[in-house]
């Protein structure tokens, strides 16, 4: 896990076998899906809860490691470091995601009619495109940038702006009008911001098991919404 997290989000800039930060540019403020090849757009991202639960994971392999209480006082604050890494750039993300990937109907950073879809769908350097590289279904372009939800979804996925994207595309009946998995990624999104709505459909007796992700079991979504709910009621 360790050479993992050294390749994929490096700390060090003298480690000889892995570059520093490989995917995360700390100016920019979120992570790039593309290497080092000529694009003619630039390098993109077009999913920012990839790189969300990226961040969450370093934070939370840094914790779970630092509270095991088996490791020299060096290896111990590695790991107090590799905690705070993970959460300063969920913080980052959390502005940068706002600003140029989620946005509401006045953000200064999208043209007017694009801000209208509330999503930037796939964020180039040169462009900006709403719709995916796998289909340009509304509920994929929303949906890439949902899944999975966790804690850190509620963390950076602003409620006022979750609610304009529900009521842009998703309202008055069309979210279970979707099929297959991506349904329940639509409803699993609403833990963040009606948690009480989305607590209703999973924890609904009657759940036909087929609008579940194959990422995500309805154990953890319902733990999640009742946690969640719980969190909310104090």
């Amino acid at each position: 896990m360790n050479t993992l997290l050294r390749d994929a989000g490096n700390s060090s800039n003298s480690d000889p076998h892995f570059p520093f930060s490989r995917c995360f540019d700390w100016y920019n403020g979120h992570s790039w899906a593309k290497g080092l090849f000529e694009s003619w757009d630039g390098k993109d991202e077009e999913s920012s809860s990839e790189d969300v639960h990226f961040a969450y994971s370093v934070a939370l392999w840094g914790a779970v490691n630092s509270l095991a209480g088996n490791q020299n006082e060096a290896e111990q604050a590695a790991y107090d470091a590799t905690t705070n890494r993970g959460l300063l750039m969920l913080a980052i993300l959390r502005r940068s995601c706002r600003a140029y990937m989620h946005f509401k109907a006045d953000t200064p950073h999208h043209p007017p009619a694009f801000a209208l879809n509330r999503l930037s769908g796939i964020l180039f350097e040169g462009k900006v495109d709403h719709t995916t590289y796998f289909g340009a279904n509304i509920e994929f372009t929303h949906g890439i940038h949902m899944l999975p939800a966790t804690p850190a979804s509620a963390y950076v996925r602003d409620p006022t702006w979750c609610k304009e994207e529900w009521e842009t595309w998703f309202n008055e009946g069309r979210a279970e009008k979707v099929e297959g998995g991506w349904r329940g990624v639509l409803m699993a999104s609403r833990i963040a911001w009606d948690v009480v709505s989305a607590s209703g459909w999973f924890f609904n007796s009657g759940l036909d098991k087929k609008y579940l992700d194959g990422g995500m079991s309805l154990a953890y979504y319902r733990a999640l919404a009742a946690e969640t709910l719980a969190t909310q009621l104090g």
